[in-house]
């Protein structure tokens, strides 16, 4: 008995000296992050095509130098269900990495693209493009819809490969082309009043 209570006082005291010591704690805490970021980026890629199923390892990744470089090369085959495309949309529009946009700008660009994975791209390019530009599926369908809609609400964490000038330009330059190549569409017109509103936001003092 008198063993049994040793043993407890002695947790008690390691936990009572961790909660004293909150810096302790978290230095413990990063420093098994890498760890947790090389689990993470496993399980990620290893269900490519069912990200629900592990939607933890998604939430841990955003968090890891290695968010950026996965979930892009998660863009070169998205999942077809539209469950899943949508916590890979919303896993990707929560890191800021030009290899996101770039991934996803290629999908907008090419008209054979299964139309739910187009308009997530778009909406994921967008939010690389700046975090409080969003996308209404609308602007699409009605060209008397506005396309973007715009949020206060929102968290980004930063890449290992932050967006620069050139990617926002070379974003906008795809869409230039998405309108000539297809004048006259749905995606022709949406593409034309997108990027004429990034170039104006470009222009904002």
């Amino acid at each position: 008995m008198r063993t049994a209570l040793l043993l407890l006082g002695i947790i008690w005291a390691v936990d009572a000296a961790l909660l004293a010591s909150p810096a302790r704690a978290q230095r413990l805490h990063d420093e098994g992050r890498p760890a947790r970021c090389e689990a993470a980026a496993a399980a990620v890629m290893a269900h490519a095509t069912r990200p629900r199923e592990v939607a933890g390892a998604h939430e841990e990744l955003v968090w890891c130098p290695q968010a950026g470089a996965v979930l892009a090369r998660l863009w070169a085959a998205p999942p077809a269900d539209t469950a899943s495309l949508a916590l890979l949309a919303e896993r990707s529009a929560s890191v800021a990495d030009g290899r996101l946009m770039a991934a996803t700008m290629q999908l907008v660009s090419r008209a054979g693209v299964p139309e739910p994975v187009r308009r997530a791209a778009l909406r994921v390019a967008l939010a690389q493009y700046e975090p409080s530009i969003g996308f209404d599926d609308r602007g699409v369908d009605d060209p008397n819809e506005w396309a973007q809609t715009f949020t206060a609400d929102y968290s980004q964490h930063v890449g290992t490969q932050p967006v620069t000038e050139r990617d926002r330009a070379a974003m906008r330059e795809a869409l230039r082309r998405v309108t000539v190549d297809e004048a006259g569409t749905r995606w022709g017109r949406a593409a034309q009043r997108v990027a004429r509103w990034l170039s104006g936001w470009e222009r904002l003092p």
